[in-house]
């Protein structure tokens, strides 16, 4: 969900565990080596679009909602906190 909504708002998403990296963004995901102790995330998204957030995100909740319907293990609907956080999100323009 995280990565999906960073992609949408022309933002990232990279977590980064021992060896190994995952980046997220609109271009495509990329994999690869690296050497870290621990693990991080980061999560970057343009606060120019962060008022299409909430239309975003609900998209990503229909299409993942819909996606889950053909898994059999997978939950069929996303959680409230994952279909509205942002609208607690306190910004200026």
């Amino acid at each position: 969900m995280v990565s999906e909504i960073c992609k949408k708002l022309n933002g990232s998403f990279c977590v980064i565990s021992g060896e190994n990296y995952l980046l997220v963004d609109n271009q495509g995901t990329e994999t690869g080596e690296t050497s870290f102790h621990g693990t991080t995330i980061r999560i970057c998204i343009s606060s120019k679009e962060i008022s299409n957030a909430q239309k975003i995100i609900s998209e990503i909740c229909s299409q993942g909602e819909n996606e889950a319907k053909t898994m059999r293990t997978a939950f069929q609907t996303a959680s409230t906190p994952s279909k509205g956080l942002i609208e607690h999100l306190k910004y200026k323009k």
